[in-house]
């Protein structure tokens, strides 16, 4: 797939959706599969004819799925009331994480399709439980071999963090997936418009996309009525890891907040000291007169 001239979405990567609960997550998903069936749909092209997609829902009720199914068929002009061969969808919310992870695999080799969208990532754990290491890093695992095996790209969706201030990935399996996804794009609501941009991209970034609802509850393109640059984004992710690291009234020596950041945001020796002296520089961060720093909420 590309954006604007940019690619994104490629086969053998896997690629993350997150955002808030109930900021826009699904619809997104609906207009990155509109764009990959149609062939193009607000700026995104789909570089393959004839694309394949395979939809698995493990979060909404049956019913949900339908609608989301049918949505995808008006915006595509596909019939309503007849499957499309190169579109099949599936509601695993009655499932437990392993078999839903056995279907998904059964699926994938059946239909053989160019694009594997799972909705609800953090529903394929063992145990359901997103901060367990073992199980995260098995889940994301099963996404890479995917990946692999079958030569496909897999979308999926996570939740950000519960905090206002805190956009991460939410629990250890937002920690992997952050490291082993090729690219993240977050979706924000800014009234009636929903803005999709790219914060993490290991090539070259593309430029996001919005959109708002027409009267038929459609995802309809709208202006983009904010752009960040993936430098801004970068600020904007290391100025909210330092926030967390530095709570108001706490203050740290240098070598403890390094330490303290590579923990949290899985950086390096080198990275951290780099964000440190950048953070300093952009006044995210400030000294007291002991030299230790302290993040500027002012």
């Amino acid at each position: 797939m590309r954006k604007d001239g940019i690619g994104c979405l490629s086969i053998g990567d896997i690629v993350v959706l997150k955002g808030k609960a109930k900021e826009g997550k699904t619809h997104a998903l609906i207009c990155f599969i509109s764009a990959l069936l149609k062939g193009e749909y607000l700026g995104l092209k789909a570089m393959k004819q004839n694309t394949k997609v395979l939809f698995t829902d493990t979060e909404q009720n049956p019913m949900n799925t339908a609608i989301f199914v049918k949505k995808v068929h008006a915006i595509c002009g596909f019939p309503e009331d007849e499957d499309n061969p190169r579109f099949h969808a599936f509601n695993l919310r009655g499932d437990n994480p392993e078999a839903r992870c056995t279907l998904i695999s059964q699926a994938v080799k059946y239909f053989k399709p160019d694009v594997l969208v799972i909705d609800g990532v953090k529903d394929l754990i063992k145990g359901s439980n997103i901060n367990d290491p073992e199980s995260s890093g098995a889940t994301v695992q099963f996404l890479m071999t995917l990946t692999h095996d079958f030569n496909i790209a897999v979308l999926t969706t996570l939740h950000e963090n519960k905090s206002l201030n805190d956009s991460n990935l939410r629990g250890h399996i937002g920690s992997e997936l952050a490291n082993k996804s090729s690219e993240c794009w977050q979706v924000k609501k800014y009234g009636e418009i929903f803005g999709t941009y790219q914060t993490e991209c290991r090539n070259e970034p593309a430029e996001g996309f919005s959109f708002t609802f027409n009267v038929e509850n459609l995802p309809v393109p709208a202006e983009h009525t904010i752009k960040k640059s993936i430098k801004q984004l970068k600020e904007q992710k290391m100025k909210e890891f330092f926030e967390q690291c530095l709570p108001e009234g706490v203050s740290l020596r240098f070598k403890d907040l390094r330490s303290k950041y590579m923990a949290l945001a899985d950086y390096s020796v080198t990275s951290a000291e780099t964000h440190i002296s950048e953070a300093y520089r952009l006044k995210f961060l400030l000294k007291d007169k002991k030299g230790d720093y302290l993040f500027n909420y002012n």
